[in-house]
């Protein structure tokens, strides 16, 4: 699951909408996999406490397997809270370095 692009791991569909916006908006990778409408499957239903988040969170994958963020729970922005995040863990910047 972790290659070479940052991964979202959450429960809905309204991070995997917020994570293709940034990603197009920010010209970054960023995949998106939900635990949801056909998504993972998780036949325990442990990937929230395994994440340390509650259902409606999210969980931020470095492409080494590090989570470097995660949302305990939904929020009423996530497309903002992940241009902040990204911007504060520097992820941005080095996407912009990248591509130049």
């Amino acid at each position: 699951m972790c290659d070479r692009d940052l991964l979202l791991l959450c429960a809905d569909d309204a991070w995997c909408q917020a994570a293709d916006a940034v990603s197009q908006r920010l010209r970054m990778p960023l995949t998106c996999h939900a635990f949801a409408n056909g998504g993972l499957i998780d036949l325990d239903h442990r990937w929230p406490s395994a994440l340390g988040v509650e259902s409606g969170g999210a969980a931020l994958v470095r492409p080494d397997g590090f989570v470097a963020w995660r949302s305990t729970h939904s929020v009423p922005d996530p497309v903002q809270m992940l241009i902040e995040i990204l911007d504060g863990l520097g992820f941005r910047t080095q996407a912009c370095e990248h591509h130049q």
